[in-house]
């Protein structure tokens, strides 16, 4: 049985679940998914790389899960990386903390200090970069893992069709305007509606389909790749470097 977290005043995943996931659709099964699917493959783990930028949630959870492993994290400026540390509390006293963009080979540089690991989490905040840059991270990756090591990336990925896109971000634009109400916001779901469409529109990158993802994988040479949970644009996919060419999933 896991040890729970050291300070239950730094309870990060229980903040983000209520202050920032509230807002996305089956957060905790996808934190859940994460979990379990890292125990089947990898269990014991004693290093993980974290490359999410989500202000430490999923490095919170795997922390809790396994006490005696250490984690790299990167944050992409010093500000966000102090907020991080701050929210991780005690639990940071496991993790080593750098500032990198990853826009160049700078992160996967500095992450190389610590490596190989047996784990590295992506994340949907990591990736504001064009496709060919994105493809170019996969490799650098897989380089890093130890073998029989493990990806899982938690992305927002690009609908199939005009419809399902649609439909994705009417369930969004109802689960923030509840946020708003629940807090007592005098906003109405209008209002929500057109600062969500400013937002994605200002998005000058859009996401690549999750089948296009996945082969931009195997390319890097990942096995086992594959999508384990998926609601409309929000996926948690990866795959693992082995080296003697066999996997470990059997679903």
């Amino acid at each position: 049985m896991a040890e729970k977290l050291e300070d239950p005043e730094k309870d990060i995943i229980g903040s983000y679940l209520a202050n920032v996931r509230g807002t996305v659709p089956i957060a905790i099964e996808e934190i859940d998914a994460i979990l379990r699917l890292i125990a089947a493959a990898r269990e014991p783990i004693r290093t993980f790389l974290d490359v999410s930028c989500d202000g430490g949630t999923l490095s919170a959870a795997i922390l809790d899960e396994y006490p005696s492993v250490t984690g790299f994290l990167i944050e992409d400026s010093s500000a966000r990386l102090e907020a991080t540390r701050q929210r991780l509390g005690l639990l940071g006293n496991r993790m080593t903390f750098k500032t990198a963009r990853y826009a160049s080979t700078a992160w996967s540089e500095l992450s190389a200090t610590m490596a190989p690991y047996d784990v590295v989490i992506g994340g949907a905040e990591l990736w504001p970069v064009p496709d060919e840059r994105k493809r170019s991270i996969f490799r650098e990756v897989y380089a890093l893992l130890s073998p029989g090591g493990l990806f899982l990336n938690l992305e927002h990925v690009a609908s199939a069709t005009r419809w399902t896109q649609s439909a994705m971000d009417d369930q969004v634009i109802d689960l923030i305007f509840g946020e708003f109400i629940h807090q007592g916001e005098k906003k109405t779901r209008t209002q929500v509606a057109r600062e969500f469409y400013r937002r994605a529109h200002s998005d000058s990158i859009p996401h690549a389909p999750l089948e296009v993802q996945c082969d931009w994988l195997r390319e890097a040479g990942f096995d086992s790749v594959e999508c384990f949970l998926k609601v409309a644009e929000l996926a948690v996919f990866g795959g693992q470097k082995n080296e003697a060419g066999q996997g470990v999933f059997s679903f």
